[in-house]
C-alpha cells in the first residue's frame, strides 16, 4: 500500500536537494519554465518529454529540461543549477520520475494545491515528519491510498 501526499511548501530548494538524495541514480527530473536565456546548464539536459516527464504549458512554449539523475547530475543539480535557475520566478513546473512513476510533481510555480508526493522506500511519512520539523515544508496530508 502506497501513501499519496499533497504538500505544503516553504522551503522549495531544500525540498528538491532532500528528494534528490533520497531517489536512487536510475530517477529523472524535469523543469519546465522561463531560465533558457538566463543561464546555460553546465550538463546538457535533454529537451523532449519521455512520456512520464512531459511539458505541462504548451502556450506560450516553455524551457523544458530533463536530467537523468546520476551521482554527477544530483551533485550538480543541487549545487548548482537550483541556486542559478530560479525556482521561485523562473521554475512553473518540476516533476521527479522513479522506475517509470511519477513520484513528484510540483506545479503552478509550488503552488500550495500544486505539491504532491508518492510514497516510496525512504520517501514517506516519517521523511516528511522530518521535512516539517526542519521548516522545509509547513504541512502535508494523505490524500489517497493505493
Amino acid at each position: 500500500m502506497k501513501m499519496f501526499y499533497k504538500i505544503s511548501v516553504r522551503k522549495r530548494k531544500e525540498l528538491l536537494s532532500r528528494i534528490i538524495d533520497q531517489i536512487p541514480n536510475e530517477g529523472k527530473i524535469s523543469f519546465e519554465g522561463t531560465f533558457l536565456g538566463k543561464i546555460k546548464p553546465k550538463l546538457i539536459p535533454s529537451q523532449s518529454g519521455n512520456g512520464i516527464l512531459t511539458r505541462t504549458t504548451y502556450f506560450p512554449i516553455q524551457d523544458f529540461w530533463i536530467f537523468e539523475l546520476n551521482q554527477q547530475t544530483k551533485e550538480y543539480i543541487k549545487k548548482d543549477l537550483l541556486n542559478s535557475i530560479g525556482l521561485r520566478n523562473n521554475v512553473v513546473h518540476v516533476q521527479i520520475e522513479v522506475d517509470s512513476q511519477l513520484l513528484f510533481v510540483s506545479n503552478d510555480g509550488f503552488d500550495v494545491d500544486g505539491v504532491s508526493l508518492t510514497e516510496m522506500q525512504s520517501i514517506n511519512l516519517d521523511f516528511l515528519q522530518i521535512l516539517k520539523s526542519d521548516g522545509i515544508i509547513w504541512d502535508f496530508k494523505i490524500t489517497e491510498v493505493f
